[in-house]
């Protein structure tokens, strides 16, 4: 197995994490247009992670988008 077939679905999940965290401590210090600007990269990481885990339910093929 190469690197480039390796699919880290962990880092999104990390990144949401963190996110969450930020959208917490921003919502508690009443900064809501910051953590609605959070929130919006929380959706990318999202769908990053959903991206990912299709390939991780596909295989490599999904990542090309070509058909078996």
């Amino acid at each position: 197995m190469t690197t480039e077939e390796i699919t880290d679905y962990a880092m999104p999940m990390m990144n949401m994490e963190r996110m969450m965290r930020q959208v917490h401590d921003l919502c508690l210090e009443h900064r809501y247009a910051e953590a609605r600007e959070v929130a919006l990269h929380l959706g990318v990481e999202a769908r990053i992670l959903s991206a990912t885990l299709a390939i991780m339910e596909n295989g490599p093929l999904a990542r090309t988008g070509a058909s078996s």
